[in-house]
């Protein structure tokens, strides 16, 4: 089936999957709520073990299959019976490797409970190779509806096992089953939304290896990039230590996770449909990331100036030890949305290659150094270490994006110049605002200068992307931005 772009769909799709995310990562954060007062960092801990292990043999064993069959120029039923086939023995065989490794890791790391978590979570794989390859038709055409209803389901059905088993008094078990639930139900979804008549096959498989190959590659040195930092850091510190970092880490990423990792499928899909119009993606690309920075940088450095001030009053005093961690990770982990657009074109020209170049030197730069500040300097200089290295890498994945499409990564940084001075202009309000403003003892008035101190952020931010827009003669914000987006 050959692909029929809707207009303006990389937009549209990419907006639609945002706000799918986003309501899924508010159902995340309360859930969160309810689990944190209840669970334990050690619970936390353990899971995030478990989790890792689960992505690290995931990252070996996974083919992308759907970016494979999107990144051709046609998809035809035979590609989708192989896509299917071998989706489901890389599960069968992830499922298998999982639970022959769950009891001499659990003797590894002297925690038996791990055997059994990890035996749970077979299952994991075993679902995700089961989803319906006939979604990707409407994925090719630009059309995310299907795939965010089939995410969002999922997402409420873990959330509503977890909070009903650990309101049960399931303790560890309410993580563990949750994270079960919700491929499953995704998987399942994915048929309801787009029914295939099952046709085992492995013809056409060599076709799809060919692209698959390199990025299957880069995924797991990026999985074991983002992984394998947890087993040491356990090892080290501890898992309650472990349990802090990790949770540090998935809050600082909350907003880029909502806002630019749903973006992410819908531009590859788009770059690669306008792979023969080079002025139109190199217009598209220079837009994209504006429009991540723009979004999701504010979050980011808002988040880190008032971690102090949430951490204790959202997740209580017991997690106050991981405010350094934040104030490190989470204005790094926001400026990294704007090498998304980067990653996305590599892969709709056909340069995986570059992404495994990406992804080598990253690990090779952040493990050591990580490591190495986790033994001398503890476990915010961990998360330091992590966010430094991390900086480098943008500079690195802006000049192989830019590369492709004649840009250097300065004159893609200065297309963004007024966010960056906005964003600064931001930071010197806010923050003097904040010191001078002590925090209320009652929740009530905690809240009350939380919601008056980020509202004043934004209406300075919000103000100077306008007047600095209009200082340069170019009345385009971001809204204009995101209608031209093709």
């Amino acid at each position: 089936m050959r692909r029929r772009m809707k207009p303006g769909g990389i937009a549209q799709s990419a907006g639609l999957m945002a706000g799918a995310q986003l309501l899924a990562k508010l159902v995340d954060i309360l859930t969160l709520l309810v689990l944190a007062r209840v669970l334990m960092p050690g619970d936390f801990g353990l899971v995030a073990l478990a989790s890792a292990v689960l992505l690290s043999l995931a990252a070996v064993t996974e083919v992308p299959l759907t970016e494979a069959l999107i990144q051709r120029r046609t998809a035809a039923e035979a590609d989708l019976s192989a896509a299917f086939t071998l989706s489901l023995l890389r599960g069968l065989l992830a499922a298998a490797l999982l639970t022959a490794l769950a009891a001499p890791l659990a003797r590894l790391f002297g925690e038996p409970r791990l055997g059994a978590v990890l035996t749970t979570f077979a299952l994991i794989p075993l679902a995700q190779g089961c989803a319906s390859p006939a979604m990707v038709h409407a994925l090719r055409a630009l059309d995310y509806r299907a795939l965010a209803c089939s995410q969002l389901c999922g997402k409420l059905a873990a959330c509503g096992v977890m909070l009903s088993v650990a309101l049960a008094g399931g303790g560890v078990g309410a993580l563990v089953a949750g994270l079960v639930a919700g491929p499953l139900v995704t998987a399942l979804s994915t048929h309801l939304l787009a029914p295939w008549r099952l046709r085992l096959s492995l013809r056409g498989a060599a076709g799809l290896f060919h692209f698959a190959g390199w990025v299957s590659l880069s995924r797991m040195i990026f999985t074991l990039n983002q992984q394998s930092d947890r087993f040491f850091i356990g090892a080290i510190l501890g898992r309650p230590q472990l349990g802090l970092y990790t949770m540090a880490g998935d809050l600082a990423s909350l907003a880029t996770h909502s806002l630019a990792a749903p973006a992410a499928q819908p531009l590859f899909a788009g770059f690669a449909a306008l792979r023969d119009a080079p002025a139109r993606l190199r217009e598209s690309y220079l837009r994209a990331q504006q429009i991540l920075l723009c979004l999701i940088a504010p979050t980011g450095l808002l988040f880190a100036v008032f971690a102090a001030d949430l951490v204790p009053l959202v997740l209580g005093a017991g997690w106050s030890a991981m405010v350094p961690l934040i104030w490190w990770l989470a204005p790094v982990i926001a400026l990294q949305a704007v090498t998304l657009p980067a990653q996305a074109l590599l892969m709709a020209l056909g340069k995986p290659k570059s992404l495994v170049f990406r992804e080598s030197l990253s690990l090779a730069l952040r493990l050591p150094a990580t490591l190495l500040a986790a033994l001398f300097l503890g476990l915010t200089g961990a998360a330091a270490a992590r966010s430094l290295a991390a900086l480098v890498m943008i500079a690195v994945m802006l000049r192989l994006g830019g590369t492709e499409i004649g840009l250097s990564a300065g004159e893609q940084l200065r297309r963004s110049g007024r966010i960056f001075c906005a964003l600064a202009l931001m930071m010197a309000g806010v923050v003097p605002a904040a010191l001078a403003w002590s925090a209320p003892e009652t929740t009530a008035g905690a809240l009350l200068r939380l919601s008056a101190l980020c509202g004043l952020g934004l209406l300075i931010y919000g103000l100077s992307l306008f007047l600095l827009h209009r200082h340069s003669g170019r009345a385009e914000g971001v809204a204009d931005l995101i209608r031209r987006i093709r």
